[in-house]
């Protein structure tokens, strides 16, 4: 026996893969390896390679340990089998090492390696098998009906076209995110496609309470299949119960509610087209995505609480619980937050506006800077500012203040998705009565003070 397959040998039982090391040599009497390709001068020349660029695309999916074990079991399986990493890629080559019995890492590496070289690695037929469920969940799905033989091998192509759906749709991280989590629905429940996609179904696995992000997947998959979804008054109450859970899990591991945190709720929070901010809609454009949720005043000019603030209170809570942790140990006033979605405001001046402003964004997209032009008169036409002659500021990577009573704009931005935040204090907030003061302060809004007021005008400055 050469002296170098001597060592590797020793090298594999060592970490445990005696059994890998049989399949080797058994490897002759295994129908299924036969049929799958060996590797040529070439495939073995360019493995390193190969294995580089996988062990970086793990770095960016699994913990450090995980790569390591994997990376040591995806060498291990070239090693031993002598596949063309083509062939390990396949549905095919898994489900030889499903068949062979091996340790469960290698059936997970090469699923991984599969996705990595965008392989499905969903088995037709009869390999899909429904996980077993306890006796309420499988109470909960009596009502749908089972996923038939034809459409479980059918599966892969219907997966295929709503992978394509989901990055016409949504960003790329999400799109990856919704479709595993489809994936792992039709393979733990067994359901028929048709049932999956449905509201009874979507009802469902909300009454099960299972992560938000499944009936997520379930939404776009029924938006996909042309199913009416739900109204904007539950995917409101659904967003608001996921910031609640976010903001109890970010509290119980006692840290900061994240950026992430927050541009999860976003993408679940209904947006209706506001055609009364004129002064902000880009050229062209009948209208925006915005609302605001804190203090506004009504059509008789009474301070009070916008609507979505009363049908919103977990989301209000979370929104102001990170942007105390991005202030720090800064003090900045507000009693109200405006949120913006997908598009980038003209040069304009806020409207009832005390002053002091700060604001981030968030989400998939590049540039989007905010252009503000400060001590500029109420005289000057928006209109004649030049960019040239603005104080540029980028949201996206930290806070930004600044003055909303003076000319300020967004520039131009590409990406699937871009989600900004005001904090600011609305004019006449003097005029809000104690009850909505103290509703305000309880959903974590930092009510104006004369110290509060001169920390944000001296933040202001500073960013001048």
């Amino acid at each position: 026996m050469p002296a170098k397959l001597r060592v590797c040998k020793k090298v594999l039982k060592k970490k445990g893969i005696s059994n890998l090391i049989r399949s080797r040599q058994s490897s002759a009497h295994c129908p299924g390896l036969l049929h799958i390709s060996a590797a040529s001068a070439r495939d073995r020349a360019s493995f390193p390679a190969i294995a580089n660029s996988f062990e970086k695309y793990l770095q960016g999916e699994l913990a450090e340990v995980t790569v390591a074990q994997y990376i040591a079991a995806f060498r291990g399986l070239f090693e031993m089998h002598g596949k063309a990493p083509n062939a390990m890629a396949s549905t095919e080559y898994v489900q030889v090492l499903r068949k062979k019995q091996l340790q469960n890492k290698y059936v997970a590496v090469a699923k991984a390696f599969c996705k990595f070289k965008g392989i499905s690695v969903v088995c037709p037929g009869k390999n899909i098998k429904p996980k077993a469920q306890s006796a309420f969940i499988v109470k909960a799905l009596r009502p749908f009906r089972d996923a038939g033989v034809q459409e479980r091998e059918s599966f892969v192509e219907l997966e295929k076209a709503f992978s394509k759906f989901l990055q016409d749709e949504y960003p790329e991280v999400t799109a990856k995110q919704y479709l595993l989590t489809l994936r792992k629905l039709f393979i733990d429940h067994g359901k028929a496609p048709d049932e999956i996609a449905s509201a009874k179904y979507l009802d469902m696995v909300r009454g099960l309470k299972m992560p938000f992000k499944y009936a997520a997947a379930v939404k776009a998959f029924c938006k996909f299949k042309g199913v009416v979804g739900d109204g904007v008054a539950e995917r409101r109450e659904h967003a608001d119960k996921e910031a609640l859970r976010l903001l109890t899990k970010a509290q119980e591991h006692g840290r900061r509610v994240s950026d992430a945190d927050v541009l999860a709720i976003l993408r679940v929070l209904p947006f209706s087209e506001n055609t009364f901010r004129e002064n902000v809609r880009p050229k062209g454009a009948k209208f925006v995505y915005s609302l605001t949720i804190g203090l506004i005043a009504d059509r008789c000019g009474r301070k009070c609480l916008s609507q979505i603030t009363n049908t919103s209170e977990g989301v209000v809570r979370l929104l102001c619980e990170w942007f105390r942790g991005q202030l720090g140990h800064d003090l900045f006033p507000f009693t109200s937050i405006n949120i913006n979605k997908n598009y980038a405001a003209a040069i304009h001046r806020d409207r009832n506006n005390h002053g002091p402003s700060a604001i981030r964004s968030v989400g998939n997209f590049h540039n989007g800077q905010l252009c503000y032009w400060p001590n500029t008169p109420k005289s000057v036409d928006v209109a004649s500012l030049k960019e040239v002659d603005s104080v540029v500021m980028d949201p996206q990577h930290s806070v930004a203040f600044f003055d909303g009573n003076f000319p300020h704009g967004v520039k131009p931005y590409a990406g699937d998705e871009r989600y900004s935040m005001v904090f600011f204090t609305m004019g006449g907030y003097q005029g809000a009565d104690t009850k909505t003061i103290a509703q305000l302060k309880r959903l974590g809004m930092q009510w104006p003070s004369d110290k509060s007021m001169a920390s944000a005008r001296s933040l202001i400055s500073g960013c001048l």
